[in-house]
């Protein structure tokens, strides 16, 4: 978990650490998976963070579902992925604690 937080801290000085990355989309603890997911998405690997993203939103604890759907928001900001796709993709998600972020989602143009 901490060396991909480093991944993060780097930004594109990471890229080259991608192909490492990847199988740690499929790593059993979903923290892990949500940040992999944020690091490769932020390197252009949009769609398959995504997936990742919205598996963990599915069948992730509240915690979890919050730091995913986090990363969403970020990629919506960034203009990575489209702001009506998020909505959709976030659509459903429960939790007190991610009703912030899903209201910020759902007040977008």
């Amino acid at each position: 978990y901490w060396a991909v937080i480093g991944c993060l801290v780097l930004k594109e000085e990471s890229r080259s650490l991608r192909q490492k990355l990847r199988p740690l989309l499929e790593d059993p603890v979903a923290d892990v998976r949500v940040v992999v997911a944020e690091v490769l998405g932020n390197l252009g690997e949009v769609e398959a963070a995504t997936t990742v993203l919205v598996d963990v939103l599915k069948t992730g604890n509240e915690y979890e579902a919050l730091a995913a759907i986090t990363v969403l928001e970020l990629f919506a900001r960034s203009e990575l992925l489209p702001v009506e796709r998020v909505k959709d993709l976030t659509v459903g998600t429960q939790g007190a604690d991610a009703q912030r972020v899903l209201d910020w989602i759902q007040s977008l143009n």
